[in-house]
């Protein structure tokens, strides 16, 4: 269902990019998202949203969209 998601990271202990995506069409991305430093508070952690709405996010290993060369506006095929 499209709508505007929100991700934290608790618990995380790597780094994160995050893909968001409407359709078959990136739409916006999150790059090198930190995991929060140990006994952070739960109302303290960040909060990660998509700019639009979205109907899919994809977390990959932070990095991972530079090195694939992944953009906004891209056109993705999920299998």
């Amino acid at each position: 269902q499209k709508q505007i998601y929100s991700f934290w990271m608790k618990d995380m202990q790597i780094p994160l990019d995050f893909i968001w995506i409407d359709g078959d069409k990136i739409v916006d991305i999150t790059e090198n998202v930190p995991p929060p430093s140990p006994g952070t508070p739960d109302n303290q952690l960040l909060i990660y949203n998509p700019k639009v709405p979205v109907d899919k996010v994809l977390e990959v290993n932070a990095g991972e969209i530079r090195q694939q060369s992944i953009y906004v506006g891209e056109a993705m095929k999920i299998n």
